[in-house]
């Protein structure tokens, strides 16, 4: 996750900011000061929230209310992927992952079978899967990630 790593990077970059520096006047502090304090409370606050991304549809060009272009709104719908999300939330796969991701999470789990993994991310992660006997239903992979069902994902379904 791109977001994740950003505030990784800033964290560190952070307590690098904490340390103390030495003000140009004396006392008073000056405009860099401030805005270093201001950078620290920021990632701070960033790293203690969890990000929720509200998507925004622009209704038409017109900029007029009440005034829905609806061929406009699916539109950017198909192209914001939320079409795509519906659809799968709808057939029951919640949970999505990059195969790559799951994999690095979940390779453990294959060690203790004496064949080797697959080298396509894909078949990895479908071998995984049928080792762990996990009903066929329950899970399918995509082109890049892999979907699973609540009762696979959380087993307390």
């Amino acid at each position: 996750d791109i977001l994740s790593r950003s505030l990784d990077m800033a964290r560190q970059q952070s307590t690098a900011l904490k340390e103390p520096t030495k003000s140009s006047t004396k006392g008073k502090p000056t405009v860099g000061d401030t805005f270093r304090q201001q950078l620290v409370a920021l990632v701070d606050v960033l790293a203690n929230t969890n990000p929720w991304y509200v998507r925004c549809l622009k209704p038409n060009h017109n900029k007029a209310a009440d005034d829905y272009d609806d061929e406009l709104i699916i539109t950017q719908l198909r192209y914001s992927g939320m079409l795509d999300i519906i659809r799968i939330r709808r057939e029951g796969f919640p949970v999505h992952v990059p195969a790559s991701t799951f994999l690095d999470k979940y390779r453990c789990l294959a060690s203790k079978d004496p064949k080797p993994l697959p080298k396509d991310e894909k078949q990895a992660a479908a071998y995984i899967l049928r080792s762990l006997k996990l009903p066929e239903t329950e899970w399918q992979i995509g082109k890049t990630k892999v979907f699973l069902r609540n009762t696979v994902f959380d087993p307390r379904f």
